[in-house]
């Protein structure tokens, strides 16, 4: 079987910005040579586990109830399964409409709010939803972790966040 490869010329090139003539560029359509694409397949990271950590200003780590653990209590609280994290970013604004021309004003960014969603088992040998609810109502919570001094760590995926729990909500 034969094979014909036609080589033709892009007669818009020109429209480039001379890119189309340089070694190694593309002459065809909008885009740069340089973009990566993950059209032949993707590399799967390993499995990592979330976990939860207490420090204080100090640097101490304190210890949370942990049904895992062999003690009864751990510094790396992991009995929860994270679904997902959205990373909500928002610049603070105010955007003033009159008959005219509309003004948009900036004043910086608002505070960062990660919304996590995980699953916490409640089963009879794994009663996750009772243990982390004791957990934020001793520890966790943001007052709770105001009044010992302390901050919380959230570790997953290839992220640490540091901060401060302001709600759990149960379903």
């Amino acid at each position: 079987m034969a094979v014909f490869i036609e080589l033709t010329t892009d007669p818009f090139g020109s429209l480039l910005g001379g890119r189309g003539n340089k070694p190694g560029h593309r002459t065809r359509g909008a885009g740069l040579p340089h973009v990566r694409r993950p059209l032949r397949g993707i590399e799967i990271k390993d499995d990592t586990y979330a976990y939860i950590t207490l420090r204080g200003v100090d640097n101490t780590v304190i210890d949370l109830l942990d049904s895992s653990s062999a003690t009864g209590r751990s510094t790396e609280y992991s009995n929860f399964i994270l679904q997902s994290v959205v990373d909500r970013r928002v610049d603070r604004h105010q955007i003033l409409e009159t008959f005219g021309d509309s003004y948009l004003f900036m004043f910086g960014e608002a505070p960062r709010m990660l919304e996590c969603n995980a699953i916490l088992i409640n089963s009879h040998d794994f009663n996750w939803k009772a243990e982390f609810m004791a957990n934020y109502e001793q520890y966790l919570a943001g007052t709770k972790s105001l009044e010992k001094g302390c901050r919380t760590y959230l570790f997953y995926d290839d992220n640490i966040v540091e901060g401060y729990v302001l709600n759990a909500t149960t379903q």
